[in-house]
């Protein structure tokens, strides 16, 4: 990685018990990877950049594997003071 930048792989493991993307609760499990990319300011989180395949979780969500082959971006944006809030900015199709 580049200086002022880290990474991570890992893996989303969760239970469906609430509404996501206009999909009702499912009670399925989910085990999706994704990755996250850190901006760094010092020794704080300036930026989160997080990437994973949708459609692996919409499938798995529903059971359905026609589901759209698309990847979901999510950033978050910074505080005032540098650190990344945890807030969503931005949800962008790739």
């Amino acid at each position: 990685m580049d200086e002022g930048k880290a990474a991570i792989e890992a893996d989303f493991v969760g239970t469906h018990t609430g509404e996501f993307a206009g999909i009702q609760p499912t009670g399925r499990s989910v085990r999706v990877p994704y990755s996250a990319v850190y901006d760094l300011r010092g020794d704080k989180i300036s930026g989160l950049r997080i990437y994973f395949p949708m459609s692996l979780l919409v499938e798995q969500l529903t059971g359905c594997a026609s589901a759209p082959a698309f990847q979901v971006r999510a950033c978050s944006r910074p505080d005032q003071g540098g650190t990344a809030s945890g807030h969503v900015e931005q949800c962008c199709l790739i």
